[in-house]
């Protein structure tokens, strides 16, 4: 919930710590995963969130298609 909400407040590196320490404990969640990469996209630019891309297309596509989808044109722009 954190991390969605300092997305929305465009507080995308903040975004991006907060989930990164989310999921050391919780490696898998879909939403978590998918949120981390948008925030890293967006803080970081393409190259430096790659592995996080990856991760998120990997775990997070089934439960949260609609994130995924979002990042997806967001680095197709």
């Amino acid at each position: 919930a954190q991390g969605w909400a300092l997305l929305a407040d465009h507080k995308h590196a903040e975004a991006k710590a907060a989930l990164a320490q989310f999921l050391r404990k919780n490696p898998d969640h879909p939403s978590a995963n998918a949120l981390h990469a948008l925030a890293a996209f967006q803080s970081d630019g393409f190259p430096a969130s790659k592995k996080a891309i990856h991760r998120a297309f990997r775990r997070s596509f089934k439960a949260e298609p609609s994130i995924v989808a979002g990042l997806a044109a967001s680095m197709a722009e």
